[in-house]
């Protein structure tokens, strides 16, 4: 069944007296922050990321809740530790999938490390994004990391600092501005705007979503419709699998005053969200096309996203041809056996 990898389950005891302030990051003691390069590869962040001591490759991915293990077929062995069988429900049009819960692993990239994660892991081999990247990736993290520091992401010279909270000191400039932004339920929301079609703006409600290699996505409703130059398009594969929908531009994204102008939207078919009960008032996603035309510092503890406008700001939005989108927001634990 596991192909040609192997998993060591190991079964640990007297974990559930752990207390909960063990189980996040911690930077190395007596550090402020901690730098990581990361690749980027189709608006995507790749960074190195060792799972109980085997050395993988993660997307840093905002939208996801718990880090998800997939494509392990180039591995000889990772340890995987206290395992349980769950169904995952992933965006796609797919049926759900079923994967493990493993926990208390130990997960360490620099010097930052959690010596008790939590993390999916799904085993199908069929779900395998490297060959459309181009390098091995492993798997998905972000909001436990999101939570546990201030992330200064610079996508120019393509380093994450994770900083301590309690340290970090946030320095005024003229072109900087400082957005609020919610974290509900492991993910975090911006407000902002759209021109669809030289009309009146539209106040939308978007996911900050860094594993999503497109622009924008829009969600159809009274308030947002779709313009009528557009043409269907696969979008992306998420984790049930391959997204459909409709491509287009429109006439402009406002987030506080930087106005991005003749920027690409993609408006999914709703049947890929039918697995996802609540949208809270979201009104699409904001993906890594879009901020990486920042210097972006992302303050969970404080609500507020730091943006400043890079040298990707100016550059015009090109379709990317080679179709390649990773989605996993909207992934929920649906029922685990013991």
């Amino acid at each position: 069944m596991l192909r040609r990898y192997i998993l060591f389950l190991i079964l640990f005891v007297g974990c559930a007296g752990l207390s909960v302030n063990a189980q996040t990051y911690q930077l190395p003691k007596g550090k402020k922050f901690q730098k990581v390069k990361f690749q980027l590869i189709n608006n995507l962040m790749i960074i190195p990321v060792e799972v109980n001591g085997t050395e993988l490759s993660f997307v840093l991915d905002s939208g996801v809740g718990t880090p998800i293990l997939f494509n392990l077929a180039d591995q000889d062995s990772i340890q995987l530790n206290n395992v349980t069988e769950i169904t995952i429900n992933g965006l796609g049009e797919g049926d759900p999938i079923n994967a493990l819960k493993s926990t208390y692993n130990r997960v360490e990239l620099g010097g930052v490390k959690n010596l008790y994660q939590n993390i999916y892991v799904v085993m199908d081999a069929g779900i395998n994004f490297s060959p459309s990247l181009g390098i091995p990736v492993h798997g998905i993290i972000g909001y436990d990391l999101f939570r546990d520091f201030v992330v200064d992401v610079n996508y120019v010279k393509k380093t994450i600092k994770f900083y301590d909270p309690a340290l970090y000191t946030y320095k005024a400039s003229k072109h900087t501005r400082v957005v609020d932004m919610s974290v509900i339920r492991r993910k975090a929301y911006l407000d902002a705007h759209v021109m669809i079609n030289k009309t009146d703006e539209i106040p939308v409600k978007l996911l900050l979503d860094t594993g999503s290699s497109d622009a924008v996505w829009l969600f159809e409703d009274e308030r947002i419709q779709l313009p009528k130059k557009h043409y269907q398009d696969f979008l992306g594969k998420g984790l049930a699998g391959d997204i459909f929908g409709k491509r287009t531009k429109i006439n402009h994204l406002k987030i506080s005053d930087f106005i991005l102008s003749d920027a690409k939207a993609a408006f999914p078919d709703m049947e890929t969200f039918n697995t996802i009960a609540d949208f809270g008032g979201r009104n699409g996603s904001l993906g890594g096309e879009i901020i990486k035309r920042f210097h972006v510092v992302f303050d969970y503890a404080n609500e507020k996203l730091i943006l400043t406008k890079n040298s990707n700001f100016g550059k015009l939005f090109q379709y990317n041809i080679s179709g390649i989108d990773l989605q996993h927001a909207g992934m929920r634990y649906v029922s685990e056996r013991i």
